[in-house]
């Protein structure tokens, strides 16, 4: 430790990756116990107290005692440093300058130069990344985006405040249109086990093109990146970033968690509990939990491993044979998850792991005058209704169409505000329904905070099931496909949602949904619970977000930490295959003895040689002489009456041939003879003399004790000897 200097570099590494996490440790627990405190029937994992209160637990006089005065002696300080600048400033002709060179100095200081690499893969995909680079922006940051057009039905480069762009895709067009999701949006069709196969053909197709786009390398070298961020779709983009030496990529994902970033952390996905992303099984039965532990076992070993096999192919060919896509993605430090713990299902979850769920949210505007007109119309309330972009009106089922009208024509007190083409000849349907008024588009975030509005019938893509949980309202879900049925899920959970089957859209399930919503004042409450929850969680999105992404890219290598050790392990380490296999064949072993000994003991002659061996065995021990002697010859007998598992009842005999003449040595009974050890009760100590032996004709058995003499070799020792009728 004296002698080698890394003990010491290592520990100075990580003092300063300590010293500056992005987390005041007092402000949070503070926040942590007065959310909890509000909302007492929130399960987390926090560990009852049972032995000491609260205050003694966490130590909170001694937090408060010194907290007050180390805000005290900062105030004091900051308030000297602020009198000395204050006179620098003023004892200078060049007040301005200086200031002005004082802030570029500490923005080149603190400012970061971020690159995101983004998979345009739907608008809603593009409007989360907006809000992740306007986030870094707004400290001062510098952030270029390299947008990935998976769908070329996605156009532009989003909203956001970036510095620079690129963009490419498919020269010819995009095959996206044509996944099966979207083919038959309304039908009643799963996603197949082996579902991601065409998607992943896409990424291979547009990771090709971009290791061939001399413009994109041209525009990674165009500045030194502190810090990456790549969309979570494939490992390309990952790999890109690595290769061109940022210190720092980290991921992205605009849904909730995806196998392929468990699988490739080794954070553990029990089949009994976590279903995959975009599947549906019900794990309350042994059928649902079957096809679970199948659905995980392909994930795990055919379709991520085929992914990384096939990309790492294609990156090989620009980078080299040595390039591994297991090492590159091992080396991503941090993932940001557009969903929330408080909305979210519970699931083991890993350090590297940020829920930034909500960081998209929009500050609500007042709407303009013709919608504000249009909600003052109503009564007692409007419900607005869309499926969001990649869902246009004549893709619905026209059955459902005229359903729907039906249903809200019921409920003429009410306006139903609803985004949707009309298509021919429903012109006369709608002009009849005067409370359903229908719109091109909808200012979403400003409409499901106006107080006007009390309800959403929504597909429950992510952005919208977060905009409506923090705008509080009650939502008719209609998962239509990907992550919307487990948000919907994650709806019902909370009490929030009422949820519609796609393919079952009739007149009486929509009435009963829209029902529950509007007369079941539950629906309204634990909507009201959600939203409070939401907006007073301790640790809100964009903070986590910007001060997690400023830490990383202040101490790169944070997956050095992070990483668990099944991220390393095959298939026979992660699940102890080798002690189970161990503990198997131990108990299997056992199971043979113990059969093979209960056969042993119920067979009549295998039970009298054992009687036999193990008289013979114990004779000797006691009388090593008789079998010395040349002269003596022992001889064994026994003979079983009965047989069962508990052994049958053994009479025995004992003696030596002594010069032609027999010469008893034990005889007697037992049950248990075939036992290991045989029971004592076979030899029981007593006392007699070799004369002492009676004839072996008396008829009343004794036991008596002998001491056993030979011409050779002198040896005495007690035995006992029950002496029966031996003819």
């Amino acid at each position: 430790m004296v002698t080698n200097t890394k003990y010491q570099k290592k520990a100075e590494e990580l003092l300063d990756v300590l010293s500056n996490q992005p987390i005041d440790i007092k402000m949070c627990l503070m926040k942590h116990l007065e959310f909890a405190i509000q909302f007492p029937n929130l399960r987390s994992q926090v560990p009852e107290i049972y032995q000491v209160g609260l205050i003694a637990h966490y130590y909170l006089d001694v937090v408060m005692f010194l907290a007050f005065y180390s805000a005290l002696a900062s105030y004091l300080l900051l308030k000297l440093l602020i009198k000395v600048y204050v006179k620098l400033i003023e004892a200078t002709t060049m007040r301005l300058s200086n200031f002005v060179f004082f802030m570029t100095i500490w923005s080149s200081i603190t400012a970061m130069n971020v690159v995101f690499y983004i998979n345009a893969i739907g608008k809603s995909h593009l409007d989360f990344s907006d809000s992740l680079v306007d986030s870094l922006k707004e400290k001062g940051h510098t952030v270029d985006v390299i947008i990935a057009r998976m769908n070329d039905q996605v156009t532009g480069h989003g909203k956001s405040k970036a510095d620079r762009f690129y963009v490419f895709g498919f020269k010819n067009g995009s095959d996206w249109n044509k996944m099966h999701h979207l083919t038959n949006i309304f039908g009643d069709v799963r996603f197949p086990i082996n579902g991601f196969r065409p998607y992943y053909d896409i990424g291979n197709s547009l990771c090709e093109i971009a290791l061939t786009d001399q413009k994109l390398h041209e525009f990674l070298t165009y500045r030194k990146y502190d810090i990456g961020i790549v969309g979570t779709f494939d490992f390309c983009g990952v790999s890109i970033l690595k290769s061109f030496g940022i210190p720092s990529v980290n991921t992205i994902n605009a849904v909730p968690i995806m196998p392929i970033e468990t699988v490739t952390i080794g954070l553990p996905n029990a089949p009994s509990q976590v279903v995959p992303l975009f599947q549906k099984f019900d794990l309350s039965t042994l059928y649902g939990r079957f096809w679970n532990l199948i659905s995980w076992g392909f994930v795990n070993y055919i379709q991520i491993p085929t992914l990384k096999r096939d990309q790492e192919l294609l990156l090989q060919k620009r980078f080299g044979n040595d390039f591994s896509i297991e090492e590159t993605i091992r080396k991503v430090d941090l993932t940001f998850i557009n969903s929330n713990e408080v909305m979210e299902k519970p699931r083991p979850l890993h350090h590297r792991i940020q829920y930034i769920g909500g960081i998209n949210l929009k500050s609500p505007k007042p709407v303009d005058q013709k919608l504000d007109e249009l909600l003052s119309r109503s009564r007692n309330g409007t419900i607005i209704f869309s499926f969001g972009t990649q869902v246009p009106g004549k893709v619905y089922p026209r059955y459902a169409v005229k359903n729907f009208v039906k249903v809200f024509k019921k409920y003429s007190e009410y306006t139903f505000l609803w985004k949707y083409e009309i298509q021919p000849g429903e012109e006369k349907m709608f002009e009849e329904a005067k409370n359903v008024i229908l719109v091109d588009w909808l200012p979403q975030t400003d409409l499901l905070y106006d107080q006007r509005v009390i309800g959403f019938i929504s597909h429950v893509g992510l952005n919208s099931f977060n905009e409506a949980s923090y705008a509080g309202k009650p939502i008719i879900a209609i998962p239509l496909f990907a992550d919307q049925p487990h948000n919907a899920a994650n709806g019902v959970a909370r009490g929030t949602t009422y949820l519609l089957n796609k393919t079952k859209l009739s007149e009486e399930s929509i009435e009963k949904g829209l029902r529950a919503i509007l007369f079941d004042k539950s629906y309204q409450e634990k909507a009201i619970k959600l939203q409070k929850m939401l907006v007073e969680k301790p640790d809100q999105p964009k903070e986590r977000f910007v001060q997690w992404m400023e830490y990383a890219a202040a101490n790169p290598g944070l997956h050095r930490i992070f990483e668990l050790p099944g991220s390393r392990m095959g298939i026979i380490e992660y699940y102890c295959v080798d002690a189970i296999v161990l503990l198997i064949s131990v108990a299997a072993l056992g199971f043979y003895l113990i059969v093979k000994n209960i056969a042993m003991s119920s067979d009549p002659q295998q039970l009298e040689e054992n009687a036999v061996r193990l008289l013979k065995a114990e004779i000797q021990a006691i009388h090593p002489s008789i079998v010395s002697n040349s002269s003596e010859d022992l001889r064994i007998h026994a003979k079983v009456n009965g047989s069962g598992t508990g052994g049958g009842e053994v009479r025995f005999w004992a003696g030596v041939i002594r010069n032609g003449k027999k010469v008893n040595i034990a005889t007697g009974s037992s049950r248990n003879a075939h036992m290991t050890p045989p029971p004592s009760s076979l030899l029981e100590p007593l006392s007699a003399t070799l004369a002492d032996i009676p004839s072996p004709e008396a008829s009343t058995p004794i036991a008596v004790t002998i001491n056993v003499c030979t011409s050779k070799i002198l040896t005495k020792a007690d035995i006992t000897i029950n002496v029966d009728s031996i003819n």
